[in-house]
């Protein structure tokens, strides 16, 4: 269960940095989406690692897909769970600190686009501490 809460963060960090992508041309209502649903995933991201770490919880997910290298294999345990607790603490208070810090800037889409990327990488660094196998 605590692994799908956080594919589910994973999937609103994803999905908030496209709806920052998309609403660029506007700059404040871009960096405000990105960043609020960056913090609502990013606390229910720790809320599913301190689950998995308070429960003992190991659990994986399978999935098969079409490319020949094998299938998708996610995985969290008590260890991956710590570093997801990591990540996402750290994520969270970066996104409100830089808020404030990225409005005494000129509004523009470049500004969209940082919030909407910092998304992203928040996304492969939650996905890389889940992965399971090499190819992944």
């Amino acid at each position: 269960m605590t692994i799908r809460l956080v594919l589910l963060a994973i999937a609103l960090l994803l999905a908030s940095a496209l709806a920052a992508a998309i609403t660029a041309s506007a700059a404040r209502s871009a960096r405000h989406i990105g960043t609020w649903g960056g913090v609502v995933a990013s606390v229910l991201g720790m809320t599913a690692s301190l689950l998995a770490i308070l429960g003992d919880d190991v659990s994986t997910l399978r999935a098969t897909w079409s490319l020949p290298v094998g299938e998708l294999h996610v995985g969290l345990d008590a260890l991956s769970a710590f570093f997801l607790l990591c990540v996402f603490t750290v994520s969270a208070l970066a996104l409100v600190y830089g808020a404030g810090y990225l409005r005494s800037f000129a509004e523009g889409p470049r500004l969209a686009h940082a919030s909407a990327l910092f998304n992203v990488l928040v996304a492969a660094m939650a996905g890389l501490v889940l992965a399971r196998d090499g190819i992944l």
